[in-house]
């Protein structure tokens, strides 16, 4: 007769996300690609004992650098709630790009400066135009007259 009860339940924990531990990969990361197209990559983020994370939510920033230097347009980050987050993007002119992805590792102090480069980053990434004419290479073969 007592009004309360005691219920038990499973409860589970993550630590924060650890940007050194995070895994990229995907057809948008491969070494040459075709300016015009849209390319993704994944991230897969881990926590700071290297094990994949089940959530997300993680404040992740990509920034892609052109030939030129500057900055190109934003890419889009899709987070898909399990861990993992899809990255699109294209490019507008053909050249070597470098690609870098931040995770803020600690989201919750805004004093702190906690914008760390994922793993491996930044990837560098070749752009080459659609059309690119090809070169045909080897010896022509012998014609006996």
């Amino acid at each position: 007769n007592e009004p309360y009860t005691v219920n038990e339940c499973a409860y589970q924990f993550y630590l924060n996300t650890s940007a050194k531990k995070c895994v990229a990969f995907g057809p948008g990361l491969a070494a040459k690609n075709e300016v015009g197209r849209t390319y993704s990559f994944v991230i897969q983020s881990k926590d700071s004992q290297g094990h994949y994370r089940a959530t997300g939510g993680d404040p992740v920033r990509v920034e892609i650098k052109g030939p030129s230097g500057e900055d190109q347009p934003p890419a889009k980050v899709e987070d898909t709630a399990d861990g993992r987050y899809r990255i699109s993007y294209s490019v507008p002119v053909a050249g070597d790009y470098d690609i870098s992805v931040f995770l803020d590792e600690n989201p919750n102090d805004e004093n702190a400066d906690s914008e760390v480069l994922v793993q491996g980053c930044p990837f560098k990434v070749t752009f080459r135009e659609v059309w690119a004419p090809n070169r045909i290479v080897g010896v022509p073969p012998k014609v006996k007259p």
